[in-house]
């Protein structure tokens, strides 16, 4: 087994183990808009987000992961899944894939532009993909690297002691995802904030910001590289 794979077994296993979580309602509202009767999932852990959504909206889902200890969860849920080797090569046909979502994938890889181009290859003509990474450049990051000289990189729990194991590569700002998928080919329809509470990221905050109310919402919308934790970005592939 691979020093990537082992890693991401822990992760889904031992580790951080991000399962079971319901699908954000701005990315369950996409889907709604744009996916067609096939899901791919593109290295999406249990699949608790999107095989639900798929499950409830009547449509056909299909997962991959790096991780064995993700795909058999999958599999135990009765998803279809299959492990594959990385997010360049996928064991699907040229232009046969409604939609493909990738949740908080490329910023593990060390070519995300390459796994965007092998998605743009699987997607059909006028096929959707949808992304989500971390916004690099919120106000969080901002004020702990300016005034305290810390940096966390978020990917799991031991990310603020010891970053240099943190499993988050690459980084995004709204602006920076929007140019390379269009980079990849990729006609960008809209780039947004993920709605969260202003305070969300404030530990001793946390608690009381379950939910962001309108001014957080609006934040969010109005100046999303810096309100905006998670950044979602809706494509299609040329027709």
């Amino acid at each position: 087994m691979s020093a990537v794979k082992a890693f991401y077994d822990h992760y889904w296993t031992e580790g951080f183990s991000p399962s079971g979580q319901t699908l954000n309602q701005a990315i369950s509202r996409l889907l709604d808009e744009l996916a067609g009767s096939v899901i791919v999932d593109v290295r999406r852990g249990d699949a608790s987000h999107a095989g639900a959504w798929a499950k409830a909206n009547h449509r056909a889902y299909r997962g991959f992961d790096v991780s064995e200890a993700a795909v058999a969860l999958s599999v135990k849920q009765g998803y279809q899944a299959e492990v594959i080797q990385d997010a360049t090569r996928l064991p699907l046909e040229d232009a046969s894939v409604d939609t493909v979502l990738c949740m908080e994938v490329l910023e593990h890889l060390f070519l995300p532009n390459a796994a965007v181009l092998e998605m743009h290859r699987v997607i059909k003509p006028g096929g959707a993909l949808i992304v989500t990474v971390p916004n690099v450049v919120h106000w969080r990051n901002r004020v702990d690297i300016a005034l305290f000289g810390r940096w966390h990189p978020g990917g799991d729990n031991l990310s603020v002691d010891q970053p240099w194991r943190d499993p988050h590569m690459r980084f995004f700002t709204p602006n920076t995802l929007a140019r390379m998928l269009q980079e990849c080919g990729m006609t960008v329809l809209r780039v947004d904030a993920l709605p969260e509470h202003v305070f969300g990221r404030m530990p001793g905050l946390r608690r009381f910001a379950k939910a962001p109310g309108r001014v957080s919402a609006a934040l969010c919308k109005a100046y999303p590289a810096m309100f905006g934790t998670q950044i979602v970005a809706a494509c299609r592939r040329a027709a």
